[in-house]
């Protein structure tokens, strides 16, 4: 298996076409959303709150980002908002209204 080149992905994007469904679930419930709307400005780490003011300033609907923080800080992230996102996953009759199920306890530390 052959290692890609830091340079083989430096500029990915999403996908033309991409449309696939995501959904994020946490104790205050879960939010659904699919497919990128409006890419943000691509940047680093730094200017990430001056990017994302804007944007969490407009209406609430919608206001989910999808994408990708790279772990290397210097790079550009690559971060979008959501299309649409109305917390029904597809096929859903009705978004889950309970808690999320709780985190099993980790194993005991080996001795």
């Amino acid at each position: 298996m052959t290692k890609p080149s830091p340079a083989s992905n430096a500029d990915v994007g999403a996908p033309v076409g991409f449309d696939q469904p995501f959904a994020f679930r946490n104790a205050a419930g879960r939010i659904c959303a699919a497919g990128p709307g409006r890419a943000l400005a691509r940047g680093t780490r730094e200017s990430l709150a001056d990017r994302l003011a804007p944007f969490f300033a407009g209406p609430p609907d919608g206001a989910v980002i999808g994408g990708a923080l790279p772990f290397d800080t210097t790079r550009p992230d690559c971060l979008w908002q959501a299309a649409r996102g109305d917390g029904i996953w597809p096929g859903d009759a009705v978004a889950a209204t309970g808690p999320a199920r709780p985190a099993p306890p980790p194993p005991p530390a080996p001795r």
